[in-house]
Formats: C-alpha cells, sequence, structure tokens
C-alpha cells in the first residue's frame, strides 16, 4: 500500500506503509533557490524561503514561546 500527498501547489510525494519511517514531511524547493548554471543553492534566497515557511508552521500551530523570566 502507497500514501500519497499533493500539496496546495500540485507538488507530490508518497512512501510505502512496509517501512512507517520512511513517510515523512517533504518540502519541495523551486527551482528559484538554485543557481541556473551551477545547481548550487542560492543561500540568501533559500534562507529567506525558510524563514518564511517557519514562519507560516509557527502561525499555523498557533505558536506562542513561553518566555521564563
Amino acid at each position: 500500500m502507497k500514501l500519497f500527498y499533493v500539496n496546495s501547489k500540485g507538488q507530490n510525494a508518497n512512501a510505502t506503509l512496509a517501512n512507517i519511517e520512511d513517510i515523512l514531511p517533504t518540502i519541495t524547493f523551486d527551482d528559484s533557490l538554485k543557481d541556473e548554471n551551477t545547481q548550487q543553492p542560492k543561500w540568501d534566497e533559500l534562507h529567506l524561503f525558510t524563514k518564511d515557511l517557519l514562519y507560516d508552521i509557527k502561525k499555523q500551530i498557533s505558536y506562542t514561546p513561553n518566555l521564563i523570566v
């Protein structure tokens, strides 16, 4: 049996149930996050992308840090 996931942008991932450890969240990076010639990451753009992604996750789970004073 296979599990399939498709996000709101139409990107997809899948895993089999035979090895439950393989079922992990998948993040697909845009081609805009890598240099066309070298295929190396554009670090500044990648940093902003992951920072925005973390912000969205915090918002979705209503994350509010507990400050220790």
